[in-house]
């Protein structure tokens, strides 16, 4: 609060003094204090959908001995089944990290969440694999009709050997991916039931000194024991304590170093979309980057819209490669007018 003196100057009262009276008043202005700076954070996953896959992956002949990770113990034991899952990968990544402890497991040391491994060895005596999935009759039945509140559907099951049914829902989405979820969002462009995409930071057809450059980077991360951040945070903001930079440092400190060394792996030797992947897009498209992106060039995102038909670019001004975060109103404000456009067939 601050204090500030005021005059405060009247005629006289009624006593017949008349003149002038000045009565000096102590003000209290009262002043909000300024915002607090707000420190970014990750939003939690709260999806409401989950998919499940079950598979066969793999068939000998003869007895297989083991997994490796877990020779140290007995098989069918719990610190067995724990340790095998080191051994079993899903794109090039173990589903527990290498150097875990499997008596004393974190939730940091899974790459993956939810998978369940079931064995068996090969031996003459081995029970059937009685596995959710293994052994069922499925037959898809599309009815492809749009359901709307007014209009109910329904659709009439006869075979009386039928004893489960799976529906499955799809709304029209517009899905947005930044830097390597750009590739995957553009991939997934393809499916009838997006209606848009957004490819944040995308790379296209990098260079030759690019790709050597990004190569080389992925090839030097397999002899590090554990991430360095400095160097890709100097890429990705001027300011390394900002809260966005600090927050950033803190992801790359802490993820698991087997599933950053396979998910830049996959980064460097992709080379974004092909010209006839755009080509064939027939949906609206939406390429933003920053003015300052290094890696994934204005001009990058400029020649992947003119590709598609119906393909535009937007350039941030003073951006780097961690625009949603650092300039996140920009953005999202990009973004909304995007979604609606989709939605209403304006695009």
């Amino acid at each position: 609060a601050e204090k500030e003196q005021k005059q405060i100057i009247g005629a006289g009262g009624g006593g017949g003094g008349g003149g002038q009276t000045v009565v000096q008043q102590t003000v209290v202005v009262e002043q909000a204090a300024p915002p607090a700076e707000r420190t970014p954070t990750r939003t939690a996953d709260n999806l409401a959908s989950t998919a499940h896959a079950t598979i066969l992956d793999l068939i000998s002949e003869g007895e297989i001995e083991g997994f490796p990770s877990a020779r140290d113990y007995t098989r069918g034991t719990d610190n067995y089944n724990k340790a095998l899952l080191k051994d079993v990968f899903l794109t090039d990544t173990p589903i527990l990290r290498s150097g875990a402890d499997v008596t004393d497991l974190s939730d940091s040391d899974y790459n993956f969440k939810g998978v369940t491994v079931t064995t068996r060895y090969g031996t003459n005596s081995q029970t059937h694999i009685d596995v959710k999935g293994f052994g069922d009759v499925e037959d898809i039945k599309s009815v492809n009709a749009e359901v709307v509140q007014a209009t109910p559907i329904t659709r009439q099951i006869t075979d009386t050997n039928v004893d489960a049914v799976r529906v499955n829902l799809t709304s029209p989405t517009v899905i947005i991916g930044h830097s390597m979820g750009a590739m995957i969002a553009l991939k997934l462009a393809q499916d009838p039931a997006v209606i848009g995409v957004v490819a944040l930071n995308a790379i296209y057809q990098r260079t030759p000194m690019a790709s050597a450059a990004v190569r080389a980077r992925a090839t030097q991360l397999r002899d590090e024991p554990s991430i360095n951040p400095e160097p890709t945070l100097m890429r990705w903001f001027d300011d390394l304590t900002s809260p966005e930079a600090m927050a950033c440092e803190t992801w790359l400190r802490t993820v698991p170093m087997d599933g950053y060394r396979a998910a830049y792996s996959v980064f460097a030797n992709e080379n974004g979309p092909t010209a006839s992947e755009l080509q064939s897009l027939n949906k609206p498209a939406l390429f933003i980057t920053g003015e300052r992106e290094p890696n994934s060039t204005p001009e990058m995102s400029i020649q992947m819209a003119e590709c598609c038909p119906m393909g535009q670019a937007h350039i941030l001004n003073d951006a780097a490669h961690m625009m949603p975060m650092t300039h996140a109103g920009e953005v999202n404000a990009q973004l909304r007018t995007f979604i609606s456009q989709c939605h209403q067939g304006e695009v």
